[in-house]
């Protein structure tokens, strides 16, 4: 009886995200020598929310819907837009009183402006290493027409954070310019560390607490771009909203997918809504050649104590016909939840370290050294 691995995606995912996964889940499996078949199980083109059109949004059109956000968010999308609008905000934003030897804004700017010379592997990784001087000297233009004279206190760290992303942003947009791949979300993230470390010394999350002086002035930024949010996070809040009302289809997928090698020892390796859907599926239908329920960044045992899991009530036992259960969850990952405490005996949790920031942590796994070397030994 073969081995099977049948892979359930979570929310938001369709072909092209789910063919990525696919291809790294593939290259996995070979790295374990085991004659494991990987079943692929994509729910979210036939099951998943339309990603037409958004007749209910105001002015959805006019504020750029159906446009791409891949691997971008808001903040860092404005930032594209406009490299030097952090900078702007702290202009206008009311900073308290503070001694005047704290402010050390022109060591700062002699760091910043220092930063070419001491370019790191990182820049060099990505092919942007060249780059960066222009990028500098562009940064350095909006710091002396707003900042370098602005009355009052300015927090050297805040600021330090601010010059790193509008660095990396003016980078991006050369690249861009020039027709060059940039990086991924987090390979931006990482570029970004990096020039914080030389300028403050340390690392901050990619939208930090610089952007807290841009919270008064974001309502007209959100309006002119509500198309463009929709579009965001239509996939996913939409699957999610689409599970709980309609769960059925979903499940019924599943199972078949799981009949569809009957013949076969399968272990299921699922996501996110993928892991609730699974485990409801497991649940509800009792499939018989399922051996293991792999779970990463799963919000199953939230829902379970919620109550809101259909086939599973809150304080009810894991049925017995349920497998053993293996759940993957990262700190850094607000979307991931421990079930060892609510199934105790019928689930191993198994913490992991992604080194993402919390925005990327959630789409980090796959890429965990630890998670299928412990997946490879349920396999083996």
């Amino acid at each position: 009886m073969g081995q099977k691995l049948l892979f359930v995606h979570g929310t938001g995912v369709r072909k092209a995200g789910y063919d990525n996964d696919v291809a790294i889940i593939k290259r996995r499996l070979e790295r374990t020598c085991l004659e494991i078949e990987l079943v692929e199980c994509l729910w979210g083109e036939k099951h998943g929310v339309d990603s037409g059109t958004a007749l209910s949004v105001p002015q959805y059109y006019e504020t750029g819907g159906v446009r791409s956000l891949a691997e971008a968010d808001f903040l860092w999308n404005v930032l594209l837009h406009n490299p030097a609008v952090e900078m702007e905000q702290l202009v206008l934003a009311k900073r308290k009183p503070a001694p005047a030897d704290t402010d050390d804004r022109d060591g700062l700017q002699r760091l910043h402006q220092a930063l070419p010379n001491a370019v790191k592997q990182c820049f060099r990784d990505e092919g942007l290493d060249d780059l960066l001087a222009p990028a500098v000297a562009e940064v350095q233009g909006d710091y002396i027409r707003l900042l370098q004279t602005v009355p009052g206190i300015l927090d050297m760290k805040e600021l330090g954070t601010v010059l790193a992303r509008a660095t990396v942003a003016r980078l991006f947009r050369l690249a861009a310019q020039q027709d060059r791949q940039l990086p991924n979300f987090q390979g931006r993230g990482t570029l970004i560390d990096a020039l914080e470390q030389e300028l403050i010394g340390e690392s901050r999350s990619v939208v930090g607490t610089a952007v807290k002086a841009m919270l008064p002035f974001l309502s007209p930024l959100i309006t002119s771009y509500r198309g463009m949010l929709t579009d965001l996070v239509r996939n996913q809040l939409g699957d999610i909203l689409r599970y709980q009302a309609r769960g059925e289809a979903i499940r019924s997928f599943i199972a078949e997918r799981l009949q569809s090698v009957a013949d076969s020892e399968v272990t299921i390796l699922a996501h996110s809504l993928g892991g609730i859907a699974s485990l409801e599926t497991l649940v509800q239908h009792r499939p018989k050649n399922v051996k293991t329920l792999v779970t990463f960044g799963s919000q199953a045992p939230l829902l379970y104590e919620l109550g809101a899991l259909s086939k599973l009530p809150a304080g009810g036992p894991l049925p017995d016909h349920v497998p053993p259960w293996v759940n993957f969850y990262d700190l850094s990952d607000p979307l991931s939840y421990v079930a060892e405490n609510l199934f105790p005996g019928r689930v191993t949790d198994h913490r992991l370290y992604s080194g993402a920031n919390v925005a990327a942590a959630h789409s980090a796994y796959l890429d965990s050294d630890l998670m299928w070397e412990l997946i490879s030994d349920h396999l083996k």
